[in-house]
């Protein structure tokens, strides 16, 4: 079974935060995310790095090893499909398609996210989405 990941628990493959032990035990597992978690992981490295919590190298080398990792599906697809649930959850619509990606393949999405995980309790992806903190690795959702 394929996992979905989002950001915030490919960010805890390169940087000790909370549940980082958990997010790594993914690793070796068939992943998949929506193209656009290379940019958000970008991003939260570069954050990172700001802050002297990581060095510029070990960010550089977190990409290619997240594209190593985690099988990446074009997010430009689901644009107005992300946008309608963005509009419906009241959420950020970058999560939306994570969300999105996890509905059309019927595969479980697992985030660190729980302003998300929230968002989703009342909805539609209720069933698809797992906090990380929960996950099992023979979770079958």
């Amino acid at each position: 079974m394929i996992t979905i990941v989002d950001s915030s628990v490919a960010v805890k493959w390169y940087s000790a935060e909370p549940d980082s032990l958990i997010a790594g035990r993914l690793l070796g597992r068939p992943l998949a995310a929506p193209d656009l978690i290379r940019i958000e992981v970008a991003n939260a490295l570069r954050r990172k790095v700001a802050r002297h919590e990581m060095k510029a190298a070990q960010a550089v080398e977190a990409l290619p090893h997240l594209a190593r990792n985690v099988t990446l599906f074009r997010a430009e697809p689901f644009a107005e499909m992300a946008l309608e649930v963005s509009l419906e959850l009241a959420h950020p619509i970058h999560d939306c398609f994570f969300l999105i990606l996890a509905q059309t393949l019927e595969f479980p999405l697992v985030t660190a996210d729980e302003k998300l995980w929230k968002r989703t309790r009342d909805s539609l992806f209720a069933d698809l989405v797992i906090m990380l903190s929960e996950w099992e690795p023979n979770d079958e959702r």
